[in-house]
């Protein structure tokens, strides 16, 4: 199985060594708009998982999207002290647009994990750009999963 992860901040590179770790995937693609973060989020992972599994890990673009079975997009600008969900919604939802438009030109049959804040909403939102069956479209918080 092939994941990619659209994000590579905190959560996406936790994510990203949690599934190596666990030996569950065969190829794990960082992919963040920050190349320079992902590369050494990559390389930080790949040093550290040298000796426990099989678990491939590599940085690319968006066309790499296109043998992945499961996309996981956590890419986003995280909420500040006094700021309303709507106050987020309209930054992230912008970002998230140009995310699903990005993976819709390379693969349209992948599942879509949403973990984006606020999560409820740009689930929706993905589920609408993407044209994707609402079966492959998920979202996915501490509190609130859709």
């Amino acid at each position: 199985m092939k994941v990619s992860i659209i994000g590579a901040g905190r959560l996406g590179a936790t994510l990203a060594y949690t599934l190596t770790l666990k030996d569950i995937v065969r190829e794990v693609t960082l992919i963040d708009i920050n190349h320079n973060l992902s590369r050494g989020e990559m390389l930080d992972i790949s040093h550290g998982i040298s000796l426990t599994g099989y678990t491939r890990v590599k940085t690319a673009d968006y066309d790499s999207v296109k043998n992945a079975d499961i996309i996981v997009i956590t890419a986003g600008i995280p909420r500040k002290p006094g700021e309303s969900r709507l106050d987020l919604n309209k930054k992230n939802v912008h970002i998230l647009k140009d995310i699903v438009n990005n993976i819709t030109k390379y693969n349209k049959n992948a599942i879509l994990f949403v973990v984006s804040n606020p999560v409820d909403i740009m689930t929706y939102v993905a589920y609408k750009v993407s044209g994707f069956e609402r079966k492959k479209v998920f979202g996915m918080g501490t509190m609130l999963d859709t």
